[in-house]
């Protein structure tokens, strides 16, 4: 808590709750590694096809939009 006023104090731009959430997400954050595994590789893949054969210049198409057709197969 004295490193979040000490932020808060130095910068000024958020609260000393915010600071305070950020100190003690970052240990969370730092240790947090995902391996990879056949789902999300799938799902990348899939994403990837689908985009790969939209125009250029077209918005491209996020995983969690394409999910419902993804799943089925």
């Amino acid at each position: 808590m004295d490193q979040a006023t000490a932020l808060q104090e130095r910068f000024g731009r958020h609260s000393i709750e915010y600071y305070y959430e950020e100190i003690m997400q970052q240990s969370h954050l730092l240790k947090k590694t995902r391996k990879v595994n056949k789902w999300n590789v799938f799902i990348k893949q899939e994403v990837q096809c689908i985009n790969s054969d939209l125009p250029a210049g077209e918005k491209r198409h996020k995983a969690s939009e394409l999910m419902p057709n993804i799943h089925t197969r």
